[in-house]
């Protein structure tokens, strides 16, 4: 999922898996990042390896990713052979994803472990992601979430609205157009600051 900060895509991701009733594992990507060399690699494998002991007991199973720019960046390679620490725990993540091909075992059923979806989220460009992750088997799917229509806007201020005490004869419509650019987390900011200064 790409798209500008504050746009929700942490909370569709978790819409996603309410509505499918599935086991969730969520990460930032700075959390595999580390200074150890190799760290962030066990950090993926375990991560991989708890989800596959869900989704075999319960069917299937949804990791989700945030800020993925943090590990999913260009790979760089030094001018010594050698490569980044980001770079070895990218690696490991390519191969963990490869490992999520579908399988069958030997009653020729299908194995639950292919029921795992990795979905990633990321306020960076695209162009900075490295084009091994972007491969048709892996990220292939784009979702671009961007900022609100003017529509989706007024129906952001009623719900943030409903939520404190206000006028029942406050303009929505205006607040929506004079919102141009705000992202969703923009407009519940704006409401609850409101509301303190109103209280104030």
């Amino acid at each position: 999922m790409l798209g500008p900060p504050g746009c929700g895509k942490t909370y569709l991701a978790k819409a996603v898996a309410t509505e499918t009733g599935l086991p969730f594992l969520a990460m930032s990507g700075s959390e595999f990042v580390e200074v150890f060399v190799g760290v962030g690699a066990s950090r993926v494998r375990e991560l991989f390896k708890k989800a596959r002991q869900l989704a075999y007991g319960n069917g299937g199973c949804i990791i989700f990713i945030d800020e993925l720019d943090a590990i999913a960046r260009k790979r760089v390679f030094s001018a010594f052979g050698g490569t980044e620490e980001t770079n070895s725990t990218q690696n490991q993540l390519l191969a963990e994803m490869d490992g999520l091909q579908e399988r069958e075992d030997k009653s020729g059923a299908a194995n639950p472990e292919q029921n795992i979806i990795v979905i990633g989220a990321t306020n960076a460009p695209e162009d900075n992601i490295d084009r091994a992750l972007l491969r048709p088997g892996r990220f292939d799917r784009k979702l671009y979430i961007d900022l609100p229509s003017m529509e989706d806007r007024e129906k952001l201020f009623k719900y943030y609205l409903g939520k404190v005490q206000c006028d029942s004869k406050v303009d929505v419509a205006r607040l929506a157009r004079k919102a141009v650019y705000k992202s969703p987390a923009d407009i519940e900011n704006i409401v609850r600051e409101a509301a303190l200064i109103a209280t104030r």
